[in-house]
Parts: C-alpha cells; sequence; structure tokens
C-alpha cells in the first residue's frame, strides 16, 4: 500500500503507510489516466457523478467497465455465505513506529476508530506488524510489544477479530519511520528465516491473533528486504517458517497480489501446513481477474483451505500509465483515492467484492483504506494537487472520527452489513 508522509494533526494522527503491498516511487512518472491518451474525454455515463471532472472521465468510465466484468456469475452459487468484513487499523501501523507508540493520544485515537468499525458492522480488524518489529534484538522491540498488547486489548473489548500479516517495513524514511536500514545490511536467508520466526512465535505466543499470514506480496518484500523471492525462495521460507511451529491453533496462511506470479498460489495451495489463502486485489484492469478469483477461490475449496483477502481498495488507474515501476506501485495514484467524486466507484467495487465473497465463500474481506469511510475532498482548484488532497483527506478523516461521521461510502457499507 501507498506510504504518504506521516501527516501529524492536534487531534490524532493518521498514519496511512503501506502494509505489505506495494514499494512507491516519489519520483515515479505518471501520465494522464485517461484512455485513450490524446482522446477527447468522454461525456458523463449514466450513474457517474457530474462533478467528475473532464481529466478523470475516461478512467472512471473504465474502472466503472472494469467493476461490470466483476460481477459473479449466477451459476456460481451466489449468496452461498456471509462473509465478514474488516479494515485496517491505520492508527496501528508498524511502519508508522515509533511515533505512534510514542504519541499519549495514539490508544485514544485507536479505540475511537475501532468503536466506528464495530457500530459499522465490521468484525474484523487487520493490524499492520511488520518484520522485524517484534524481533528481540530490534531496538525497542519490547516497547513495540507491549503497544501491540494493549492495541490488541482495544480490539477484545469490541468483540472484533484480529487479523495480522507479517510482511516487511519500508525503508525509506518517506515511506517509514521504523530505524531498518541497518538491519537489513548483509541480510542472509539464514537471518532473515530465524529472526522472523522468532517473530511469528512471539505474535501466536503474545498477541494471539485469529489469522496469521506469513508471507504476502513476493515482489514487495524483494524490493524491501533485498533478498531473492522466487517462488522457490519462498517454498523454503514457508518451510522454515512452519517447520514445527507450535501455532496454538490459530489459522495460518499466505499470500500474494492477484498480479503476482501464478507459482506463489500453487505453492501455497498445495502446502498442507496452510490453512488459508490471503488475495490482495488492487488493480482491476486485468480482464482475467474475476477468473483468476473464482478459480484460486475453487481450488482453495478443494484443498479444504479457506480464503480471506487480506488487502483490497479500487486503484484509480487503467494500467496504462507510466508509473516508473511495478504495477500498483504508484504514489499518485494511491493519492486520488481523496477525491469525492470516486464514491459511486467505491461504493460499487465494495459490492461487488462482497458478491464475489458471498458466491466463493470467502472467510473476510479486508477493505484497506478505511480513511475513505471517514472523509473525502471535493475537486476544485485548490486539491488538484492530489499530494494536497490527500492531505487534507487525513486531516478530515482524522476529525470525523472523533466526531463518528461517516463518508456516503462509509454509510453503505454499514448499511449493507447492519440491515443483513
Amino acid at each position: 500500500m501507498f506510504h504518504n508522509k506521516l501527516v501529524r494533526l492536534p487531534v490524532v494522527i493518521i498514519s496511512l503507510f503501506i502494509t505489505g503491498s506495494m514499494l512507491v516511487s516519489c519520483t515515479a512518472a505518471v501520465h494522464s489516466p485517461n484512455v485513450p491518451p490524446g482522446s477527447t474525454p468522454p461525456a458523463t455515463t449514466p450513474g457517474m457523478s457530474s462533478d467528475v471532472p473532464a481529466e478523470y472521465r475516461g478512467l472512471y468510465n473504465f474502472l466503472d467497465s472494469s467493476l461490470d466484468t466483476m460481477i459473479p456469475r449466477t451459476s456460481d452459487n451466489p449468496g452461498k455465505a456471509t462473509t465478514m468484513v474488516a479494515s485496517n487499523l491505520l492508527l496501528a501501523n508498524s511502519n508508522a513506529l515509533p511515533d505512534i507508540a510514542d504519541n499519549p493520544r495514539n490508544l485514544t485515537s485507536v479505540g475511537k476508530t475501532l468503536d466506528m468499525f464495530a457500530d459499522m458492522g465490521l468484525k474484523v480488524v487487520d493490524v499492520t506488524i511488520q518484520y522485524p518489529t517484534l524481533v528481540k534484538e530490534f531496538p525497542r522491540s519490547q516497547d513495540y510489544l507491549e503497544y501491540y498488547k494493549k492495541v490488541v486489548q482495544e480490539a477484545r473489548k469490541r468483540q472484533l477479530k484480529l487479523a495480522v500479516e507479517v510482511g516487511s517495513t519500508f525503508t525509506s524514511p518517506v515511506f517509514a519511520k521504523l530505524p531498518v536500514k541497518d538491519w537489513y545490511e548483509g541480510l542472509t536467508k539464514e537471518r532473515y528465516c530465524r529472526k522472523k520466526r522468532q517473530m511469528i512465535e512471539t505474535i501466536i505466543n503474545e498477541l494471539g491473533p485469529d489469522y496469521l499470514a506469513l508471507e504476502e506480496e513476493p515482489t514487495t518484500q524483494h524490493a524491501n528486504l533485498g533478498l531473492s523471492y522466487t517462488v522457490e525462495d519462498v517454498k523454503y521460507y514457508m518451510d522454515y517458517f512452519l517447520k514445527d511451529l507450535d501455532t496454538k491453533n490459530i489459522p495460518i496462511g499466505a499470500g500474494a497480489g492477484l498480479w503476482d506470479d501464478q507459482g506463489y498460489w500453487d505453492l501455497y495451495l498445495n502446502n498442507p501446513k496452510l490453512d488459508f489463502i490471503d488475495f490482495h486485489i488492487y488493480p482491476v484492469n486485468d480482464p482475467q481477474l474475476s477468473n483468476k478469483l473464482r478459480d484460486l477461490s475453487q481450488r482453495a475449496a478443494e484443498k479444504g483451505k479457506k480464503v480471506v483477502v487480506g488487502e483490497a481498495w479500487l486503484y484509480k488507474t487503467n494500467g496504462r500509465e507510466q508509473l516508473g515501476g511495478p504495477v500498483a506501485m504508484s504514489e499518485t495514484v494511491f493519492a486520488r483515492d481523496a477525491y469525492s467524486f470516486w464514491q459511486p466507484l467505491d461504493i460499487k467495487f465494495i459490492d461487488t467484492l462482497l458478491d464475489m465473497a458471498s458466491t466463493y465463500d470467502w472467510e473476510y474481506v479486508n477493505f484497506f483504506w478505511s480513511k475513505c469511510f471517514f472523509a473525502y475532498v471535493d475537486y476544485g482548484e485548490t486539491t488538484k494537487d492530489v499530494t494536497k488532497a490527500y492531505a487534507l483527506q487525513q486531516q478530515n478523516a482524522s476529525i470525523n472520527i472523533y466526531k463518528k461521521e461517516l463518508t456516503a461510502t462509509g454509510k453503505h457499507l454499514k448499511d449493507r452489513l447492519t440491515q443483513q
């Protein structure tokens, strides 16, 4: 996920950081989102908000049409199950350490956010705790463990299940505050496996999550750690982490992005020690995305494994832009989420994924960017710069959490969940 700069606010810190998702390049070139380049933007279409600016109308239409292709087939038994819904507790993202642990108001803000989650009908809270945060030799790891124990207590008070994915902390100070550069220097596969295994055991024994994913987005881990992360490497890592691991009956899983190599899914599905596979769903421009989701879900069912969607949101690009790096790795694209004119599409994305989840019997879906439940920013002369719009969205979300106010997107999800 995109890590914007940490924004310090008088009321609460909202730390919107990458979690096991895509490495973001601040210097990536992002060209016009319209398709095709140079064409006249299409007029507004039925269902499109009239305030969609001309420069985004082509992209709006493209995303709308892409979502239409994801509607599950009637023959796939829609309505089979009720899926739990999750969102990420951005205020407790470990990439924002040590700031969040040191802020005296953080836990109060965490509690208010969890109150909103529970009131909306969410059943699972996703908490990002990245390697090497809880490795014993890592500076202040005991302080961070105590902090996360308190976060878990707040979640349990509200009867929320806890999901944890163990990715890796980012190295750029723009994206993360945790000092990991020296830790990663000269990192070997053996040391990585040994220390991460200890951290996994600490999470199991001290935090006791309801779901624990040991791997996510292999291409992102390679970029962060500097280690090889081929399918063969991931098999080596997973075998090391899982050997004689006392899981205390906590479901264990592993995942990747739907843009990653198919071989990772084959590896996870054929590992008898994994209880679930974990989808990360962002770009919807892949015409085969719906088929991939259906086929992998069916294969998981045949293997007796559950499916979770560990991260998902509607990525605002057509897939043809020059992003300066791999798919789903643009700071500018993630910042586009701030604009309020996207709300009809964000709502459609939520409905589409929940329909798929019910059809394919997914355990839970994590709509990652919880900030969009609490605030958007109207597009205008002073907010054309996506970076400014994104910062303003964070500020408004912080305020609205305390005011207990939801956006139309948040209200729609609450209505859908509380009326089930």
